[in-house]
């Protein structure tokens, strides 16, 4: 097979940014599975890097060829990295069309089994790919969604016509969450002239990590992992504090992430007189180190506040994954799609949005051995179905197609 993916991506002195982008992993699960692989790699704004895009060549596992597009389609994206900042800008989305089609020109020997297009406008560019025959398949793969996704009301009627476009020229979706079909067919969408919706949630590979017993996690160590901005609910943990330090005398919290309410959180802590329990890291971009925090820790919390405004409410949340993925039970609300699968194979706790339902469910978690060593056996058979190689496998399986990996040499 031949296969070209195109999505928004970033780079960092050469190096892949891996985050939560999920061309990554897909990226790596198909490299040593076909026979040509092109990666179109469009960089985000507000990482303080170049905004020009990058397309990697793989051919039968190894990279070939890099390249970036040319100086003279450059014009449309040069944004100084100190005035970048992390929002929608329309002149990128023509530079994501640009590439594509730079990439078409410069490669019209190749043709394409499947095209993967990460978010609308790739996806739309991949169906009229298909159209000239360049392309025999299309995969819109989208992540980041919301029907209320921006507060103009012309610009989200814009975004989703892109989507229901984007539908329209792929042969099959990949949502994030089964909500966002849901979200789909609320909206009036045709389901019978849009490509085939699947569910490909958002996943962890695990394989590199040896999880302590039991007997060894410190039970009182506390994590939120994520950002905070009004949808994530951290000041209900921080409100939920002093009842849980009340309960248990040595809880701890470590916090990893920032965002625009950090500032008026730390101030709430001291009011409430809990700082000393609670220790901010910040950011932590070494994937390694954060795994390193989760693994030391007893419970991950997730406690998302119910917006009806929250993109949460479509997103596979991504602390949850890592948090199953290092063998933490979790407690969350009953917010993102995930908790479905929280609350029904008892993977923690979802609570009612209340300090008072956060403090119980930590403190069950906590004084409850039994309960707790259950929960987290639960947790960590879960997080074999949620490597990405399964996940993949699954999914393709699923399209009708069956990729099997190459060994020593050998080409699948």
């Amino acid at each position: 097979m031949n296969v070209l993916i195109a999505t928004c991506a970033n780079r960092k002195e050469g190096k892949r940014q891996y985050g939560s982008n999920p061309a990554y992993p897909l990226m790596t699960y198909l490299k040593n599975r076909v026979d040509h692989l092109a990666v179109i790699e469009q960089p985000l704004p507000g990482t303080q890097g170049d905004l020009i895009p990058t397309i990697d060549i793989y051919e039968e596992g190894k990279l070939k060829l890099t390249y970036q597009v040319p100086k003279l389609l450059r014009f449309y994206s040069d944004i100084p990295p100190e005035k970048q900042i992390p929002k929608t800008y329309f002149r990128l989305k023509i530079r994501d069309v640009f590439s594509l089609v730079y990439f078409y020109f410069k490669n019209q020997k190749n043709k394409y089994d499947l095209f993967v297009g990460v978010e609308a406008v790739n996806a739309i560019v991949g169906g009229f790919l298909k159209d000239i025959g360049v392309v025999k398949q299309v995969v819109y793969y989208i992540s980041d969604y919301s029907p209320l996704k921006y507060a103009n009301k012309w610009i989200n009627k814009f975004y989703l016509w892109l989507d229901k476009k984007a539908c329209l020229s792929a042969d099959f979706i990949w949502n994030y969450t089964y909500t966002i079909a849901e979200a789909r067919k609320e909206l009036g969408f045709d389901e019978k002239k849009m490509g085939k919706q699947f569910t490909v949630p958002f996943g962890f590979d695990n394989q590199d990590i040896c999880y302590p017993e039991v007997k060894d996690i410190d039970k009182k160590q506390l994590i939120y992992c994520g950002g905070m901005g009004p949808d994530n609910g951290v000041s209900l943990l921080i409100e939920a504090m002093p009842l849980i330090v009340n309960k248990i005398p040595d809880i701890k919290l470590t916090v990893l992430g920032t965002g625009i309410e950090e500032a008026e959180l730390r101030k709430r802590a001291d009011e409430l007189k809990i700082g000393e329990y609670i220790k901010w890291e910040g950011y932590i971009s070494d994937q390694k180190k954060k795994i390193e925090y989760l693994l030391s820790s007893s419970v991950g919390i997730a406690p998302f506040a119910p917006l009806k405004t929250s993109a949460k409410i479509y997103g596979d949340v991504i602390k949850i994954r890592e948090y199953i993925g290092c063998g933490l039970p979790v407690v969350t609300t009953a917010v993102p799609p995930s908790s479905q699968e929280v609350k029904e194979e008892r993977l923690g706790i979802v609570i009612e949005y209340t300090k008072e339902s956060l403090c119980g469910a930590v403190t069950k978690l906590i004084e409850d051995e039994s309960f707790y060593s259950q929960i987290r056996k639960n947790i960590l058979h879960k997080a074999e179905s949620q490597k990405w190689e399964n996940i993949y496998k699954r999914t393709f399986s699923q399209m009708g197609i069956e990729l099997f990996k190459a060994e020593e040499g050998e080409r699948a």
